[in-house]
């Protein structure tokens, strides 16, 4: 098996630094942030295992792994949450311990998650690829298993493959593939489909379910659309 290179960097989240107005930008005094708390808790490695919340800084579009604890929030499981956070800085923190404090200042809004468990727990034929049909010598077969601890498992039309899948949160549909191992089979005229299909995978972010069948999506751009196989 082989290690996909170019999916290496969907690996890990970023872990729970948690930034003013950018990602980019440390906190160095007390401030008010807003996130928005994905529906999702997912396993995760701090000082121990443990469940991290999943969290993106309102206005920006990356999900990332929060391992500490919000005082005074306790999400419910079923909801994605948006909230108000003071994060303030801990003088003279513990050396395995975060140097920020965070709390809770109010919900926002709060929202019912979508039930993707009919789109991530199938089996799937593509139809189409970066905006072009699939040829129909070939066939290129994507099953989720988001039951079995998170899979995406298929063939490309030359070779099989299989990776993890995270949903990260269920109301926008975003997820993460990979990292993907695949056999070293060369097919004669599929190569560049093989490349270009795996490519996909790679940059997907979300799925959104489609009439029959469901569509992988970098941001809002469609990267491949497949259909349900009965």
């Amino acid at each position: 098996m082989k290690l996909l290179s170019f999916l290496a960097a969907l690996l890990l989240l970023a872990s729970c630094g948690v930034k003013n107005k950018t990602s980019s930008t440390p906190i160095q005094k007390k401030e008010t942030l807003l996130w928005i708390i994905s529906d999702q808790q997912i396993d995760c490695v701090g000082i121990t295992h443990q469940k991290c919340l999943v969290y993106q800084l309102k206005g920006e579009n990356n999900w990332q792994n929060f391992y500490g604890k919000i005082e005074g929030f306790n999400p419910e499981i079923g909801y994605s949450y948006e909230i108000e956070v003071e994060a303030s800085p801990v003088k003279n923190p513990a050396a395995d311990a975060s140097s920020l404090h965070y709390s809770l200042i109010r919900i926002i809004s709060s929202q019912e998650v979508k039930n993707l468990a009919s789109i991530l727990n199938d089996s799937y034929g593509l139809i189409e690829l970066y905006g072009e049909p699939i040829p129909r010598t070939t066939s290129m077969l994507i099953e989720f298993q988001a039951r079995n601890n998170g899979l995406i498992i298929g063939n490309s039309g030359c070779n099989g493959f299989r990776g993890e899948l995270t949903l990260l949160d269920s109301n926008s549909g975003a997820l993460r593939l990979g990292p993907i191992a695949a056999t070293e089979m060369f097919c004669d005229g599929k190569m560049e489909l093989e490349i270009n299909f795996f490519k996909a995978l790679g940059e997907a972010t979300h799925i959104q379910p489609i009439k029959g069948g469901m569509q992988l999506l970098n941001g809002k751009n469609v990267l491949l659309t497949a259909m349900r196989i009965d």
